[in-house]
């Protein structure tokens, strides 16, 4: 009897190391997937500020361009 209920201790314990291990495979995947996340947010705010330099530093005869394009 107290063997059988050293097996189900082993078990349980067993299961909860498993348990346990997914768990922080979970989160090593979520914090991998979040620092993917931000990554591709500074990329997309690096590109922002590109493109708002350029449109700043664009000559002021814009709209002679423009006009150009429309006809």
């Amino acid at each position: 009897d107290m063997d059988k209920e050293v097996l189900k201790l082993r078990n349980d314990l067993l299961k909860i190391e498993l348990e346990r291990e997914k768990m922080a495979l979970q989160l090593e995947e979520e914090k991998k997937a979040q620092a993917e996340k931000e990554r591709v947010i500074k990329e997309h705010e690096q590109t922002i500020e590109n493109l708002s330099t350029m449109v700043l530093n664009c000559p002021s005869n814009v709209n002679t361009f423009e006009g150009k394009i429309h006809k």
